[in-house]
């Protein structure tokens, strides 16, 4: 698409193809940082900020879940998948998820009636 300036350059020099148009003038396309860059730039705040508030800690806290560790003391001992075998095979711990599983199911009744009454209201 010809720009303003080279419509009146060329109306002025009265250079006009058989079909009585002006001729299009090729742009020189954008390069550099300033147009390829700028939606990397805008990204990189997001991404790193999601990547030092979620998920390094989510890292950290399964490195966690692999030692023998009190919070307080600076010695951590490393102790494998134990910690999991001990969760998922003594019943009082896997009691536990049956509670949060039945939070879980109630949580979608607790939505269904919010959406109803919502709508109803």
């Amino acid at each position: 698409m010809a720009g303003v300036s080279d419509v009146v350059r060329a109306e002025a020099a009265g250079t006009r193809n058989e079909a009585g148009l002006l001729p299009a003038t090729a742009r020189k396309p954008r390069g550099g940082w300033g147009w390829r860059g700028t939606p990397y730039v805008f990204l990189a705040v997001p991404l790193v900020l999601l990547v030092v508030f979620t998920y390094l800690p989510v890292v950290n806290m399964f490195w966690y879940s692999l030692t023998s560790w009190d919070g307080l003391d600076k010695t951590k001992e490393f102790v494998g998948l134990d910690n999991y075998v001990a969760v998922f095979t003594r019943p009082e711990l896997f009691r536990v998820f049956y509670v949060s599983l039945y939070y879980f199911a109630a949580s979608f009744v607790q939505m269904a009636l919010a959406l109803y009454f919502a709508t109803v209201l």
